[in-house]
C-alpha cells in the first residue's frame, strides 16, 4: 500500500500546503480522500492522473474539502484526454444530492460522460483487494466521518476534521498509521491542536501519528509539547509518501 500526501493544509492561502488530500494505492486500485483547492494542481506535480483514479472519498461538505470536484467534473470531459473509468464517489448522506446541486449550478459543462455511481458511507463498505475501508462519524459537522483502512495486518486511520473523542479512540486501536488533523497551536471547536491529538494517539495505543490540515501558524512549541506525550509524531507535508 502507497500513501501519498497530495495536501497537508486548509482552505487559508498558503504557498507549502494545498487543502488536505490524500492519495492512496493498493495494488492497481487508487482512492482519493478529498477534493481540497489545487488538487488537480499538485495531483499533475505528483505524476498522478486525476483520469485513472478510481474512488473519490469525500470526508464532508464544507467548502475546503470538495471545492475542486465540480472542476473534476468539468476537466475530466477534456476531448483529448477525457476520463474512461466509471466515476465512483464516496462520502456522507446527501453526497449524491450534492451533485444534483453543482449540475443545477453549473449544467452541462460538469455533466459525466460516463456513468456515475454513489457509494453512501457509513453504512456501505468498500472491499478492495486484501483490504477493507470503512467510514466512522467524526465530531465536526452533522455529516463529517472519517476512513479505516485494515488488512494484510495492517491499520491506517484518516481522521478529516475532527474534535478529540473517546469514538476516536476506540476507532483507531492500534493504528499503524494514525492521520490525524491538527488544525491550529491553540484550543478551539471542531478541531484539534498537535498536543490533542498525541493525547489521542497515546490512549489509542498507535503505532505512529502524522499530523495533517494545518493552518499557516506557528506550530514549533506545539509540535515540541505534542511530542513530549507522544514522540513518534510526523507533521506532514504536501507530497509525503509513505509505503506500507
Amino acid at each position: 500500500m502507497e500513501l501519498l500526501f497530495v495536501g497537508t493544509g486548509v482552505g487559508v492561502p498558503n504557498r507549502e500546503r494545498i487543502g488536505s488530500s490524500l492519495y492512496v494505492k493498493i495494488k492497481h486500485i487508487s482512492l482519493l480522500i478529498d477534493l481540497a483547492p489545487g488538487v488537480l494542481r499538485r495531483l499533475e506535480e505528483l505524476n498522478i492522473r486525476y483520469q485513472d483514479i478510481d474512488y473519490f472519498l469525500i470526508t464532508h461538505f464544507h467548502v475546503d474539502h470538495i471545492l475542486e470536484l465540480p472542476l473534476l467534473l468539468f476537466v475530466a470531459k477534456y476531448p483529448l484526454d477525457p476520463r474512461q473509468k466509471v466515476w465512483q464517489f464516496c462520502g456522507p448522506h446527501g453526497i449524491d444530492k450534492l451533485f444534483d446541486k453543482l449540475l443545477y449550478a453549473y449544467g452541462k459543462q460538469i455533466a459525466p460522460d460516463v456513468p456515475i455511481n454513489f457509494i453512501e458511507m457509513p453504512p456501505n463498505t468498500l472491499y478492495l483487494p486484501g483490504y477493507v475501508v470503512t467510514a466512522f462519524r467524526t465530531v465536526h459537522t452533522r455529516e463529517s466521518h472519517g476512513y479505516k483502512i485494515e488488512g494484510r495486518g495492517k491499520k491506517i486511520v484518516y481522521s478529516g476534521d475532527t474534535e478529540f473523542s473517546i469514538s476516536l479512540i476506540e476507532v483507531s486501536e492500534s493504528a499503524d498509521i494514525l492521520i490525524l488533523e491538527a488544525s491550529f497551536p491553540f484550543d478551539t471547536t471542531g478541531h484539534m491542536t498537535p498536543e490533542r491529538a498525541a493525547e489521542l494517539a497515546r490512549e489509542a495505543h498507535a503505532k505512529r501519528l502524522i499530523l495533517t490540515h494545518m493552518y499557516p501558524l506557528k506550530f514549533d512549541l506545539a509540535i515540541k509539547r505534542a511530542k513530549q506525550i507522544f514522540p513518534d509524531i510526523e507533521v506532514a507535508y504536501d507530497g509525503l509518501k509513505i509505503i506500507l
